[in-house]
């Protein structure tokens, strides 16, 4: 039930940006192709994305994450809104997205390590690359959508909401089971 209500909320935000003008994306798994034949579910068959990806500002790209460093090959696939220099730029990696790798060179994100941690956790944060072609994506359409306005300063009352405490790119964060 709270998956399914995230899932809602992120689909409502993502088509609000759709209205009003905004950039956005969408991560998830890749849909398993292998599995078609036994119609898995997959956060891409449902409806609302499906009537997402109609959307004229809207790109769909499915590339392997190892292209950016990530240990595992990681498929993933992006519902993208108004970034197409994100598209870009995960084309122009590896092999057209695709992992350029021998298999033997990943590592598996199943099971736990030796500390008894779940491998997959490793898995949650992008690899640096990753977030340097969002970061680099976003500013591009920020860049270009607001090239003629005027910079101007934050409102005072703004300064306390400006992010000034970031955690090492080795922190893992805990999966939690409450």
């Amino acid at each position: 039930m709270v998956g399914s209500r995230l899932m809602r909320f992120i689909i409502q935000v993502f088509l609000e940006l759709v209205l009003i003008g905004g950039c956005s994306f969408i991560e998830h798994h890749q849909f398993p192709l292998w599995a078609m034949e036994l119609d898995p579910s997959s956060v891409w068959s449902s409806l609302p994305m499906r009537l997402l990806k109609t959307t004229a500002a809207v790109g769909i790209t499915s590339f392997d994450q190892c292209v950016f460093g990530c240990n595992a090959r990681k498929p993933t696939t992006l519902i993208h809104l108004r970034l197409p220099k994100l598209r870009h730029t995960i084309l122009r990696a590896g092999l057209m997205g695709r992992c350029p790798h021998l298999q033997s060179s990943h590592e598996a994100l199943a099971g736990r390590d030796e500390a008894g941690t779940f491998r997959t956790a490793r898995g949650k944060i992008y690899p640096p690359g990753l977030n340097q072609a969002i970061a680099g994506a976003v500013a591009d359409f920020v860049q270009r959508t607001f090239e003629s306005s005027s910079h101007q300063q934050l409102p005072a009352e703004f300064i306390d909401l400006v992010a000034k405490d970031f955690v090492d790119d080795n922190i893992v964060q805990p999966d939690y089971y409450g």
